[in-house]
């Protein structure tokens, strides 16, 4: 079957009242767009499909905007079996709650299939993680082009999408201006070891297990054979070989996130890859998820797939592997959590490990108030990526009065949160550069030196232990101390 292009219209008609409040934009033809145009703001209630030629070969994406000016770009890789339409509520949730363009591609030579039952979504078959790679490189470098200086262009990928992202990641592409087109990765429960993926599908494919089955299939038809006939192939696309292609492509860090009983992706390939990145200095933030809580969805783990199969009625308490169209599942929601810290609270990968207890609801250490500390670097757009935050609510931080005298050497800000909150983290803009970034328990000032010569503007962008995100902007004049006169001597005076 070819690719599933020809009914979008009932297709949409269908995911209508699935996605709720997310609407869909016109369909557009593929032949009357080799160059499509994209929009860069709008509304992110509505989804938007781009159809795109990639190496000559057509293909379709879907892609929601912020409402005001993006704060980046999120290319989001999704994972076996699905298409972009599982990700049209995430996409619009990205937009809302993050301020960024979030896009979803299927990858060519994907075989797609309409949705089972009406009101489903629909499915597909292939490992298609090269050209997905390809494909996400493409759109990014798209949007790049038509939404001039980006702030940052992230990588978001889930299971086989790990495979997916990690090629981009590796593939050394560069933005118009000539960076690194891809700052951060946030991967979840992602295949990065599709050589051990293919050996463990092939295993479980003799017990006549038809997902097993069909996964081994597609990916010999992407290396173009078994592992014996391909093993080059093999190493070449698996990601945790390539971290150094990784570190090449100036990626700046990676967020895993992984359920330890992960029943389809074993948790050992996050373990791996977090290894591996940080071996080559590449920083990178583990989330184990252990138990998965009362409010969680249940996922795929192994003792659900073995002791399942003894006793029906047994429950997992782990958290597994996480369905990608899930909006309650803890490993899936970790993921939109720690994109939301990147994103809102620029907080960036700094080599730490932590844990998530669905049962406890806690993720152990609070990486929000435990160093180390990493900032996150949106400098990849240019000028822009450096200028000071246009988000946040303006309130009163206390700061020094307006006009206030500043010398050379030092200029103390003194800072108060409204209310009875803590100060937990805070950037200093001076004249637009950032040039202060601190994180701690509670934060009450902040040392500014080597003031500008002329008047100069501050803004102050902090984030309360309540999660907060307040701005304040004054102007201050520069001053210089008084010279000291000279007292005249007498000369009748000794």
């Amino acid at each position: 079957m070819g690719k599933w292009s020809a009914v979008p219209t009932l297709l949409r008609s269908l995911l209508v009242g699935l996605v709720g409040v997310v609407g869909f934009a016109g369909p557009t033809s593929p032949s009357a767009q080799a160059a499509p145009v994209v929009a860069c703001t709008g509304s992110p209630g509505i989804a938007n499909r781009l159809d795109l030629t990639v190496n000559g070969t057509p293909t379709y994406g879907l892609y929601v905007v912020p409402v005001g000016r993006p704060r980046g770009l999120v290319v989001v890789d999704h994972g076996y079996s699905h298409t972009p339409y599982s990700w049209v509520r995430h996409l619009s949730d990205m937009a809302r709650r993050d301020g960024v363009i979030a896009v979803a591609m299927d990858y060519r030579g994907t075989l797609d299939s309409p949705p089972a039952t009406p009101g489903g979504l629909p499915s597909s078959r292939g490992w298609q993680v090269q050209e997905g790679a390809e494909d996400s490189i493409a759109v990014a470098r798209l949007f790049d082009t038509q939404c001039p200086r980006l702030p940052t262009i992230e990588l978001y990928s889930v299971s086989m999408g790990g495979n997916t992202a990690g090629l981009a990641a590796a593939a050394k592409a560069q933005r118009l201006n000539g960076r690194p087109l891809w700052d951060y990765w946030i991967d979840v429960e992602g295949a990065v070891n599709v050589t051990e993926t293919y050996n463990e599908a092939t295993l479980v494919a003799l017990s006549g297990n038809t997902f097993a089955k069909n996964a081994k299939e597609d990916i010999e038809r992407e290396m173009g054979g078994t592992f014996q006939d391909k093993p080059s192939v093999y190493a070449n696309r698996t990601v945790v070989n390539r971290a150094e292609d990784i570190k090449a492509s100036g990626l700046k860090g990676v967020v895993l996130v992984h359920g330890v009983g992960d029943g389809l992706v074993p948790y050992n390939q996050a373990q791996e890859m977090s290894a591996r990145l940080r071996q080559v200095g590449i920083r990178a933030d583990l989330f184990s998820v252990g138990t998965r809580g009362p409010n969680s969805e249940p996922g795929t783990t192994l003792d659900g797939s073995v002791i399942g199969g003894i006793d029906p009625a047994y429950t997992s308490p782990f958290a597994g592997h996480a369905s990608e169209v899930s909006d309650t599942q803890i490993v899936g929601n970790t993921g939109f959590d720690r994109l939301a810290a990147l994103m809102n609270r620029h907080e960036a990968p700094c080599d730490r490990t932590f844990v998530v207890d669905g049962s406890a609801a806690t993720v152990a250490p609070d990486p929000a108030t435990t160093p180390p500390f990493c900032t996150a670097d949106f400098s990849g757009g240019g000028d822009q990526g450096n200028t000071e935050p246009s988000f946040g609510a303006h309130v009163s931080l206390g700061l020094p009065p307006a006009g206030a005298c500043a010398t050379r050497r030092r200029f103390r800000l003194s800072l108060r949160a409204p209310g009875h909150a803590r100060i937990v983290s805070v950037a200093v803009y001076l004249n637009g550069r950032q040039v202060i970034r601190r994180r701690g328990h509670s934060i009450h000032s902040v040392l500014l030196r080597n003031l500008p010569a002329r008047a100069f503007k501050v803004t102050v962008v902090v984030i309360t232990n309540k999660h907060r995100q307040l701005t304040q902007t004054r102007r201050y004049q520069r001053c210089g101390p008084k010279p000291q006169q000279k007292r005249r001597r007498s000369r009748g005076h000794k």
